[in-house]
């Protein structure tokens, strides 16, 4: 039994699956609107024990995994799962004040429509 449908190998199909690292941006100099999409949830880090990684659908249907940050993670806490979000990131700046004062850390700007 046949059904019309074309199929491509494994190797050859495109992913809808993107992982954003802040250390990757950082290194690469990237600044400005990373993502814009729907927010879909928290997953536990696979890499960071106690941290969450954070889940986006863009309208082209990829998913994007965004990998943990402090500033994405107080963020985040303020957002409802599907709200559709536009997240900057606006690289790495020293931290102020409390236990971690003169480290820097990644900065991203999380706005919802």
């Amino acid at each position: 039994m046949s059904l019309s449908r074309e199929f491509k190998p494994v190797n050859e199909a495109k992913s809808n699956l993107r992982f954003i690292r802040p250390a990757e941006l950082a290194k690469n100099e990237v600044l400005g609107v990373i993502l814009e999409g729907t927010f879909e949830g928290t997953l536990a880090s696979k890499f960071d024990e106690g941290k969450n990684d954070y889940k986006f659908m863009t309208e082209s249907g990829e998913t994007v995994i965004v990998n943990h940050s402090g500033s994405l993670a107080y963020q985040i806490e303020k957002i409802n799962i599907g709200d559709y979000v536009q997240l900057s990131y606006e690289g790495k700046k020293e931290i102020t004040k409390g236990k971690l004062k003169g480290k820097s850390a990644h900065q991203f700007k999380l706005a919802v429509a």
